[in-house]
C-alpha cells in the first residue's frame, strides 16, 4: 500500500513539474524575426527600387530594421544578382552601381533569427526602342513612355561608346539581340581585323564581355550579318562569302570557350537558293529557325542537328518569320518568282501569284493555314507582293495586337507599309513614311513596334537616318535623327 502510495506522490510531482514548464515557456516570447529594408545613402526606399541613372556615381547601401530601430543586426552577408559580394559583413555597402538585376542582403539578429530584404535595379534602357546603323556605327535609344531620348554626346557616335571605354567596331552593328537581360552586338569588324560579339547589360550598356575567336573574320567568312543568342554559352552566326560564289551559311560561336563552329551542312548552301539570303534568324524555345530560300530549317541548338524542315513553294522566297501571341508562327512567303533563272533574281525579284502569309503550328510546325495577301477597297481587288530577297521586308508583329506590320513591294524604294491582321485575314494599307515629314530615301533594316502600339520605321541614305513614328492606325506622330542607316530593336519584343 505504501509503496502504491510513493509512487502516486512520484506521479503527481512529475505532472506539476511538467505544468510549471508549460506555463514558462507560454511566459517566454517566441523568438521572430526582425524585418529589414535596404537604404541609399542614408534615406530609405519604400518601394525598394533603385533607378540606375545613365552615369552612376558611388552608392552607399544600408540595411536597418523597419519598426524595430533598437534589433541589433549581425552576421551581415550581400548578393548582388545572387552573388555574394565577399568581403561584406557591415551594414553598409559601397558600389557603383553599373549592372541591372537585384541587390539582396540577409541578416540575423540576437536572437539568430534570419531575415532579408531584396532591391530592384533599374537601368535607363529598360523599355522602349533601339536604333543602330549597320553600315555607320550608331546606337540610340528612345522611350515613349517618358518620350526620352537618348542619344550620343557631341564627339560621340553611339551611347555604348559613350558609357564604356571600348568601341563597338569599325563599320556597323550588322545585328542586335537581346537573352538574359543581356544586349548582344554583331561587329563584322575590329581594329584587329576579328569580328566581334560585345555583350552588355541590356538596361545600363554597360559592357559584360567582348568574343571573338579564331575564323571569325570576314576573309574567311566574307559578309557576317546575322546573330542568334540561345543561352549564356551560344550563339549563331550567319554570312555570306559572295567572294566566293555567294555561299551563304550558320556557324555556331561557343561563347564561353570562345571557339567557332564549321558551316552547319543543312544551313548552308547558295544564298537564298538551299542557303539563307540574309533573313534573320529566330530563336523559339530550343530551336533555331533559319530561313533558307523556300524552306524554313529547324535546327535543334541541343545537338545542332536538323529537326524539320518546312517547304511552302519551291519558286517562292520565305521573306521573313514572325512569331503570334498565339505561340504559332507566321511565315511572310513571297509569290511565285518568275525569274529565277537570271542571275541577279534577289535584286529584283519579279512574281507571278500573290504573296501569301503562313500559319505554322508553334511546336509541330506543321501548316495550319494559308492566306494569299489582297487588298480589298472601293470593289476592286490588289494582289500584294512582299518586299523580299537581298531587300530584307524587315516585318514586325504588334506587342499589343495580333497585326503583322510588313512591307509591300514596288521596286528598289519599297515604302508603304501594310497590316496583316492574323485572326481576321485581313490586308489593309498603314502608312507611307516617304510621304511623312518630307523624307526621302529607302526604308532601312527593321522595323519595330511598342506596348502603346506604335510603330517606328527607319529611312536611310546610308550616313544618316530618320526614325518615323507611327501610332497604331497609321497616324504620323514624329521624327528622330539617329546615326548610321537604322534599323530598329524592340526591348518589348523580347
Amino acid at each position: 500500500m505504501q509503496e502504491k502510495l510513493k509512487n502516486l506522490f512520484a506521479l503527481i510531482f512529475v505532472l506539476l513539474s511538467l505544468v510549471g514548464t508549460s506555463c514558462n515557456d507560454v511566459d517566454k516570447p517566441t523568438p521572430q524575426a526582425t524585418e529589414v529594408w535596404i537604404t541609399m545613402n542614408g534615406e530609405l526606399l519604400p518601394e525598394q527600387v533603385y533607378n540606375i541613372p545613365l552615369k552612376p556615381a558611388k552608392v552607399e547601401w544600408g540595411v536597418a530594421p523597419v519598426r524595430d530601430k533598437d534589433a541589433q543586426l549581425k552576421d551581415i552577408h550581400w548578393y548582388l544578382n545572387g552573388n555574394e559580394v565577399k568581403g561584406t559583413t557591415e551594414t553598409t555597402l559601397e558600389m557603383v552601381p553599373e549592372y541591372s538585376g537585384t541587390l539582396k542582403v540577409v541578416v540575423k539578429n540576437d536572437a539568430g533569427m534570419e531575415s532579408e530584404a531584396e532591391l530592384a535595379l533599374q537601368g535607363v534602357f529598360r523599355e522602349g526602342m533601339f536604333f543602330y546603323g549597320s553600315t555607320n556605327v550608331g546606337v540610340s535609344f528612345y522611350n515613349p513612355t517618358a518620350d526620352n531620348f537618348v542619344a550620343p554626346s557631341k564627339g560621340f557616335k553611339n551611347i555604348y561608346t559613350e558609357l564604356n571605354d571600348d568601341e563597338l567596331g569599325k563599320g556597323g552593328v550588322n545585328d542586335l539581340t537581346f537573352f538574359h537581360n543581356k544586349i548582344y552586338f554583331l561587329l563584322p569588324s575590329s581594329e584587329k581585323g576579328n569580328a566581334r560579339v560585345v555583350i552588355a547589360d541590356a538596361q545600363t550598356l554597360r559592357k559584360i564581355d567582348v568574343v571573338t575567336a579564331l575564323d571569325f573574320k570576314t576573309g574567311v567568312l566574307g559578309e557576317i550579318y546575322n546573330l542568334a543568342v540561345v543561352s549564356d554559352d551560344k550563339a549563331y552566326i550567319g554570312h555570306n562569302k559572295s567572294s566566293a560564289g555567294n555561299k551563304a551559311g550558320v556557324r555556331a560561336l561557343d561563347m564561353k570557350s570562345k571557339t567557332l563552329s564549321a558551316d552547319i551542312p543543312e544551313l548552308s548552301g547558295d544564298l537564298g537558293v538551299n542557303g539563307p539570303a540574309w533573313q534573320r534568324m529566330m530563336v523559339h524555345g530550343d530551336d533555331l529557325l533559319v530561313i533558307c530560300g523556300d524552306k524554313l530549317q529547324v535546327l535543334d541548338t541541343k545537338t545542332d542537328k536538323l529537326k524539320k524542315s518546312v517547304s511552302i513553294n519551291e519558286s517562292s522566297l520565305i521573306a521573313d518569320v514572325l512569331r503570334g501571341s498565339d505561340k504559332n508562327l507566321y511565315l511572310l512567303v513571297s509569290g511565285t518568282i518568275s525569274n529565277k533563272s537570271n542571275p541577279s533574281w534577289l535584286f529584283m525579284p519579279q512574281f507571278s501569284t500573290p504573296a501569301q502569309i503562313v500559319k505554322l503550328d508553334g511546336k509541330s510546325y506543321e501548316v495550319l493555314e494559308k492566306k494569299e495577301l489582297k487588298y480589298e477597297k472601293d470593289g476592286k481587288s490588289e494582289d500584294i507582293q512582299l518586299k523580299c530577297g537581298l531587300r530584307a521586308n524587315g516585318a514586325v508583329m504588334s506587342p499589343i495586337s495580333d497585326v503583322i506590320y510588313f512591307i509591300k513591294d514596288a521596286g528598289w524604294v519599297s515604302s508603304e507599309i501594310y497590316t496583316y491582321d492574323c485572326k481576321m485575314g485581313k490586308v489593309d494599307f498603314f502608312a507611307d513614311p516617304l510621304k511623312a515629314d518630307g523624307i526621302y530615301g529607302p526604308l532601312s533594316g527593321y522595323m519595330g513596334a511598342d506596348k502603346k502600339g506604335n510603330v517606328y520605321v527607319a529611312i536611310t541614305d546610308y550616313t544618316r537616318s530618320k526614325i518615323v513614328m507611327f501610332d497604331h492606325a497609321g497616324k504620323f506622330v514624329k521624327t528622330l535623327s539617329v546615326e548610321g542607316d537604322g534599323s530598329v530593336i524592340s526591348t518589348y519584343m523580347n
